[in-house]
């Protein structure tokens, strides 16, 4: 009787770690392109990688910044209070095109 309970216990283990082994490796492709996606973020922040004499790239960049400033001007008691409101929103748009020609 001792060792059906023991057979029984080394299955259930077996399959907990079967399931747990089974569930990385279906999420492995979420975690490379997690992993690539962050390497691509680093890269971008370090700056524009580009050679001139491999490089073929055609890319417009524009920047609008919409600001408002709202004053309002306060007198009580002889007294002259003024608050400036400024809103600042800017946007950046980048697109084109970049081709890295082999060596």
């Amino acid at each position: 009787m001792m060792s059906k309970e023991k057979a029984q216990i080394s299955i259930e283990v077996a399959i907990v770690i079967f399931v747990i082994i089974a569930a990385l490796l279906a999420m492995q492709g979420y975690f490379k392109r997690a992993l690539q996606g962050r390497m691509r973020a680093v890269a971008d922040n370090i700056g524009e990688q580009y050679s001139f004499e491999n490089t073929d790239s055609m890319i417009n960049m524009r920047m609008q910044t919409n600001t408002i400033i709202n004053t309002t001007t306060e007198e009580t008691n002889g007294t002259t209070r003024t608050t400036s409101i400024s809103y600042s929103n800017e946007t950046q748009t980048q697109s084109g095109y970049e081709h890295v020609y082999g060596w």
